[in-house]
C-alpha cells in the first residue's frame, strides 16, 4: 500500500502542476501597443473623463448596441479610440493621482478604461457573434479570450479586462454598484454607457444603473423557490462579500445585491427559507 501510497501523491503532484503549467499559458495575454499620438489635449491638466463620449455617441445604437462594423469601415474612428488607450497607457489614476483629486472622476476613468479595452479586444478578434469566439491556447475558463487575452498599458503598466475588475477599480471604490453599472459588448454585462457622470451626477448614474441591472428582460426569474440571477453576480460576489465578510454566504451576497435593486424587485433577491439561488447561463454573443 505504501507503493501505491507514493504512485497516487506523484500522480497528484503532476496532476497539480499540469494544470498550473497550462492555465498560466492560457491567460498569458498579448499585449496591445497603440501606434497613434495620444488624445490631444487629453494628457495636460486635470483628466477629463469625458474624452471619449462623442467616439461612444457615434457608435452606439439607441439600444446601447455598439457598432463594430461601422468602426472597422472607419479607419479614423479607431483611430480615436487607439488614441484614446494611447492617453490611458501614460495616465492612470494609480499613476498620475494629482490628475484625479474628485474620486469620482478616477471611477469614470477606470470604467471608460474597461470600455475602450473591451470594444478594442474585440476590433482586434475580426468580426465575430460571441466573445467565446476569442481565442486564447489551451483555456480552462469560460471568456479568458476576452477577460484574460489581451493586455493593455494603463498608467505605465501591463493589465487586462480582469485586471481592471479585480485590481483597478477596487483600488478607486468599494461600491458594489460600479461593477453592476459596467457596460459591454455582450448580454451579461449593461450596454454600454453614452456618457459616465462624475460628482454628484455619479451617484444617480449609478443608482439608476444598478436598477437597470436587475430590471433587464429575464435577468432574474423565480420558479417556486429557485431563482434564478444573473451569473455576472456569481463571478463577481466578493464585491458584495466586502459588506458581509469574506466568508459570506451566498444567501448574504445576494441581501447585499437586494439593496441595488428597484423596490419591486427586492423581495425576488431576498433570502428566505427554503430560497435557492442559481446562476443563469451566461450569454456571451454580442449584443
Amino acid at each position: 500500500m505504501r507503493g501505491i501510497g507514493k504512485v497516487v501523491v506523484v500522480l497528484l503532484i503532476l496532476t497539480i502542476a499540469t494544470f498550473f503549467f497550462f492555465y498560466t499559458r492560457a491567460i498569458k495575454p498579448k499585449r496591445f501597443e497603440p501606434t497613434v499620438a495620444p488624445t490631444a489635449g487629453l494628457l495636460d491638466g486635470p483628466w477629463r473623463p469625458d474624452a471619449l463620449d462623442a467616439f461612444f455617441g457615434r457608435h452606439l445604437t439607441p439600444d446601447g448596441r455598439f457598432d463594430f462594423a461601422g468602426v472597422r469601415a472607419a479607419p479614423t474612428s479607431e483611430a480615436e479610440l487607439d488614441a484614446y488607450l494611447a492617453a490611458c497607457a501614460a495616465v492612470s489614476p494609480t499613476s498620475h493621482p494629482e490628475k484625479f483629486s474628485d474620486p469620482t472622476v478616477a471611477i469614470a476613468y477606470w470604467l471608460r478604461a474597461f470600455d475602450a479595452m473591451s470594444v478594442k479586444t474585440v476590433l482586434l478578434a475580426g468580426p465575430i457573434d460571441d466573445l467565446l469566439d476569442i481565442p486564447v491556447t489551451y483555456s480552462v475558463v469560460e471568456g479568458a479570450g476576452f477577460f484574460r487575452g489581451r493586455s493593455f498599458v494603463i498608467g505605465g503598466k501591463g493589465t487586462t479586462l480582469h485586471g481592471i475588475i479585480t485590481q483597478s477599480l477596487p483600488k478607486s471604490t468599494r461600491d458594489p454598484r460600479v461593477i453592476l453599472a459596467l457596460g459591454g459588448p455582450a448580454k451579461f454585462l449593461l450596454p454600454y454607457a453614452p456618457t459616465i457622470p462624475v460628482g454628484a451626477a455619479q451617484e444617480v448614474w449609478l443608482a439608476a444603473r444598478s436598477r437597470a441591472f436587475f430590471d433587464a428582460p429575464g435577468a432574474v426569474t423565480v420558479r417556486g423557490d429557485v431563482v434564478s440571477a444573473p451569473a455576472w453576480l456569481f463571478w463577481r460576489d466578493e464585491w458584495f462579500k466586502r459588506g458581509a465578510g469574506l466568508d459570506a454566504s451566498i444567501d448574504d451576497v445576494f441581501a447585499a445585491a437586494a439593496a441595488f435593486a428597484a423596490p419591486e424587485r427586492r423581495a425576488d433577491l431576498t433570502p428566505k427559507p427554503g430560497r435557492i439561488f442559481a446562476p443563469q447561463p451566461p450569454d456571451f454573443r454580442l449584443r
